[in-house]
């Protein structure tokens, strides 16, 4: 589901460790350590402020991704390649978040890997790939992390065209999380969790722009919905694959490069178990 106004219009998770790479992260004093499996200290990834807490790591065989907040709630993001870190370069690239102790984990995550996406789409071409691997034929792929067979009505033809599209958009800039914007994402998800039903129109009747509105004020914004998957790559790949969906829509508003803003709710739904809402603004100012 997506939704859209203009001014004139997995890698597992794990606490400290990645699952599925010889690696782990350590805090020390107020510094975050990447180690190998003997425990050797390989790469210092920066010094802050203050001393973290909530480390998270994950990878896709070729990155690490790396997240720690610090008091305060900051939240600060790294992506870091393997090789990298084996040879003590360090960082490729980096995002920090602040003041978004208004979002879980996971939702952080989405806006993070969101982020991802919009700053480097050829890099997203490359997960759009594999997920082609995962058909098992013309319309039905296994999800990552799970027996589960999803049916599609595109099928590989889209997957295809999605690498296509992502190996030829221009980046676009970074998505800034706003509270009023995720209060606004969770107003609806709590509507549906009740309901079960899907779209964008509350049980109140009211829109995704009437919800932003309790909250804050823009000169452009937008909705989308993520039914079944909980993983943030999981959720922003099948938005931007955008399968059933012959204006792309949820692809459309993930690469708008006049969006500066996000907020993001992840919830259960009576239907399909996880829902997340993800509500873009331009322009956007808390109240």
């Amino acid at each position: 589901q997506n939704f859209a106004r203009g001014p004139v219009r997995q890698c597992a998770w794990g606490i400290g460790s990645c699952m599925n790479i010889s690696r782990t992260v350590a805090l020390s004093d107020r510094s975050l350590v990447i180690h190998d499996a003997k425990g050797k200290g390989l790469h210092k990834i920066m010094d802050m402020k203050k001393a973290a807490t909530h480390v998270m790591m994950s990878s896709d065989g070729t990155r690490v991704f790396a997240t720690a907040r610090s008091p305060g709630d900051t939240l600060f993001a790294w992506t870091i390649d393997h090789s990298s870190i084996d040879k003590g370069l360090g960082i490729m690239g980096g995002s920090v978040a602040t003041k978004a102790d208004y979002l879980t984990r996971a939702e952080q995550a989405v806006i993070e890997e969101m982020n991802l996406a919009r700053t480097d789409p050829k890099q997203y071409a490359t997960f759009a790939e594999d997920h082609l691997k995962s058909f098992q034929d013309e319309s039905t792929y296994i999800r990552q992390g799970s027996n589960m067979r999803i049916g599609t009505q595109e099928g590989t033809k889209l997957v295809k065209e999605t690498i296509a599209f992502l190996n030829s958009v221009k980046p676009v800039g970074k998505l800034v999380p706003k509270k009023g914007l995720s209060l606004a994402a969770k107003d609806h998800s709590a509507d549906q969790a009740e309901t079960g039903v899907t779209g964008h129109t509350g049980k109140d009747g009211s829109s995704p722009f009437d919800r932003m509105k309790r909250y804050g004020s823009y000169s452009g914004a937008g909705e989308n919905i993520a039914y079944g998957p909980s993983v943030a790559r999981q959720i922003v790949l099948q938005l931007i694959i955008d399968d059933g969906v012959p204006s792309r829509g949820h692809r459309t508003n993930i690469y708008k490069s006049t969006f500066t803003s996000s907020g993001v709710s992840i919830g259960p739904h009576k239907t399909y178990r996880e829902m997340c809402v993800i509500t873009y603004g331009t322009g956007y100012k808390d109240k």
